[in-house]
């Protein structure tokens, strides 16, 4: 569960990235633009030095459909490796999950057992998990930036593809956020003036 005021303050992380990356509160954010203000490396298997062309090809095949993305920090640099097979859309919410978890200062991933390659278990902790997934949704599609688009009737493909995000992250952020509950109490109460005004 996410703790109290969280969710506003992920708001206002999300208008402050943007500000760091020099964009409208409004704008897409691009997760690769906000990495490098961030100083963090993004990598696919491929990608990597040294990395063993045959786990590389395990990872992107034969299991490909098991994980999305993860960070590790070596020295104080902090690296996300990520699934490249993923379409767009699902890399851009992958990286902006990792990048939430860096943000938060979050404890990076550890694989258990060490050094086990495909596939380990990542230790997992939930409260981080729920505050990055929040987090990670505000950096793609902020809640007043939404909000203005569907006043301007927008439908979900259009914002979808405006944001490089995907039509589950759009629904997502409409129903966790209250803002199709919100439209609908501010139309009837303009429909309510107008009727009282004739």
């Amino acid at each position: 569960m996410l703790r109290r005021g969280f969710k506003t303050e992920a708001e206002r992380i999300a208008a402050e990235a943007r500000g760091l990356v020099g964009v409208s509160k409004s704008s897409p954010l691009p997760a690769r633009a906000l990495a490098k203000k961030l100083e963090v490396t993004i990598v696919g298997p491929l990608e990597i030095p040294g990395f063993p062309e045959g786990l590389a090809t395990q990872m992107l095949v034969q299991y490909a459909a098991k994980w999305s993305a993860c960070t590790f920090k070596a020295g104080e640099r902090h690296f996300i490796l990520h699934n490249t097979t993923h379409e767009s859309p699902r890399q851009e919410s992958n990286l902006m999950h990792e990048l939430a978890h860096v943000w938060l200062k979050h404890k990076p991933d550890k694989i258990e057992p060490p050094g086990r390659l495909p596939f380990p278990i990542r230790s997992f902790n939930e409260d981080q998990e729920d505050e990055a997934k929040w987090l990670g949704g505000c950096f793609q599609i902020p809640r007043d930036a939404l909000l203005g688009l569907l006043r301007r009737r927008l439908d979900n493909i259009a914002i979808a593809a405006y944001f490089n995000a995907s039509e589950e992250m759009v629904r997502y952020r409409r129903n966790l956020t209250g803002i199709d509950a919100q439209i609908s109490r501010s139309s009837a109460f303009q429909g309510a003036s107008i009727r009282r005004r004739a």
